[in-house]
């Protein structure tokens, strides 16, 4: 029997190649480890002209056709499984019972952010209520995956079979490149640039922190911040106040990974991740990344946000702390390391084929 897999986000999505993050980066890891293993997948949206031609695409209404079809039994010799991230519209809730109710195998990843240390708290207590209702339906062809165990028991999943504890995207390279990877304090010292922001220029993702704590650095600090084009005005006005810093937009990972091993403080103090990948990749690249938000990813290592706040002024105002800032960094990378984040992506990818 044929597989065939199916990946949606947003009917907008138009899937961004360059991505420093999210769903944009779970979908390409996703397709690309699919098409190693010989399975192309299809992605649902009606952004259809702006996907790269390579990759298979289906809009809402094709998709509509598909469930009937197979509803109706129509298509035997196929077994579908549907991926649906995101919880932030009514788009994901509706793929994920209308795929099930068809008889698709559905995996729901909605990586929702706590009411408790978001802005928005109507609208993430709204997606914690759908997502619980959700799983409490009657439909035993549904997996709701959740990345951390606090995440598991924020949603209130309504039994462990309707659960499945994965990641979605894939860090196995960025790993095994530096599984016996000591920093040296020499290593450290030579990297060129001071801080580098990576992600929207928003109060969720820690702008406004971003913009206090430069203030206090000296005009010869190589500040570096990565952002989308969405956001060049945030961009444009930083840059007119602040000589040394330059902004950039649309990396790709390779160029990316590049610059983050050139920098000595990854700086992204978002109110709240589900995961967090860019913390994660960036201290697997040697980077020191202040936990400065609420990331269940590191419950167990006891993060306290007031001394990880403390570390990061010691170093760039006084220029003190290097040794504890390698400690700090060499620590954060045992404890990701333990976390087998390879083998959950693995997992994710098999429990779909």
């Amino acid at each position: 029997m044929k597989k065939i897999i199916l990946l949606t986000y947003k009917l907008d999505t138009n899937l961004e190649k360059n991505n420093t993050g999210g769903f944009s980066k779970s979908l390409n890891n996703c397709i690309n480890k699919l098409n190693e293993k010989k399975i192309r997948p299809f992605i649902i949206s009606n952004n259809q002209e702006e996907i790269n031609s390579d990759f298979k695409v289906k809009n809402l209404f094709q998709f509509l056709i598909l469930l009937l079809n197979i509803f109706f039994k129509r298509n035997k010799n196929h077994n579908y499984s549907l991926v649906v991230f995101g919880c932030a519209n009514f788009w994901p809730y509706f793929a994920c019972i209308v795929g099930t109710i068809s008889g698709m195998d559905v995996f729901f990843q909605p990586s929702v952010h706590d009411k408790k240390f978001v802005l928005n708290k109507n609208k993430a207590l709204l997606a914690q209520y759908l997502i619980s209702f959700i799983s409490k339906l009657p439909f035993k062809k549904l997996k709701i995956i959740y990345q951390t165990y606090h995440e598991y028991e924020y949603l209130k999943i309504s039994s462990k079979e309707k659960g499945l504890y994965a990641i979605t995207v894939d860090l196995k390279k960025i790993i095994t490149e530096n599984k016996n990877n000591i920093l040296i304090k020499k290593q450290y010292d030579d990297r060129e640039n001071l801080i580098l922001y990576i992600g929207r220029a928003t109060k969720q993702k820690g702008w406004d922190k971003f913009l206090k704590l430069i203030e206090y650095l000296p005009p010869e600090s190589k500040i570096i911040v990565v952002t989308p084009k969405k956001y060049n005005f945030e961009a444009i006005s930083l840059k007119k106040r602040y000589s040394n810093i330059k902004i950039k937009h649309n990396l790709t990972d390779k160029s990316l990974i590049k610059l983050i091993k050139k920098t000595k403080i990854m700086f992204l103090a978002s109110d709240y991740e589900s995961l967090g990948i860019t913390h994660i990749e960036a201290t697997l690249l040697g980077c020191f990344v202040p936990l400065l938000g609420r990331y269940p990813f590191w419950d167990d290592l006891n993060i306290i946000p007031e001394k990880e706040n403390l570390l990061l002024n010691e170093f760039i105002k006084n220029k003190k702390g290097n040794k504890e800032i390698i400690n700090n960094i060499e620590k954060k990378i045992d404890y990701i390391k333990n976390k087998n984040l390879d083998i959950l992506f693995d997992n994710f990818i098999n429990s779909l084929i």
